[in-house]
């Protein structure tokens, strides 16, 4: 069920959280709607990349409270996403995304700017095309 999924998305942020070595974050998120709570958690993990080969999806609000943690986030130097719905329509992820020309991704730098921090590397679905072809 997705309440499970989203558990174990959840207990998986935990557990990362709480491990001060890691230095990449990436999660499985197909069919999981993650709250505000999880996004705070996922965008304020102390990691140095956070990567998403597969879905991620947030509510709205959990949206706006990703972006503001990734906004304040010293660690983070890069993120990368392949299916999102940080900029697609309320019916679901857009499949490739994409950074170019995303709404989330000038919202994120900007907040990056203002808080006096290096804005982040953003790779979309592109950037996993290398790694399906070696498969």
């Amino acid at each position: 069920s997705s309440d499970t999924a989203t558990e174990r998305v959840v207990e998986a942020v935990r557990v990362a959280s709480s491990n001060p070595a890691l230095e990449c974050f990436g999660v499985d998120g197909t069919g999981v709607l993650l709250g505000v709570a999880a996004a705070q958690a996922l965008g304020a993990l102390r990691v140095r990349a956070l990567v998403f080969p597969l879905e991620l999806s947030l509510s709205a609000p959990a949206q706006e409270a990703f972006i503001r943690q990734l906004g304040r986030n010293r660690c983070l130097r890069s993120i990368t996403l392949s299916s999102t719905n940080l900029d697609a329509a309320a019916d679901g992820p857009d499949e490739r995304w994409s950074p170019r020309g995303s709404a989330f991704v000038e919202q994120l730098q900007a907040l990056r700017r203002e808080t006096g921090l290096p804005e982040l590397e953003v790779l979309g679905d592109e950037a996993f095309a290398e790694g399906v072809d070696n498969e």
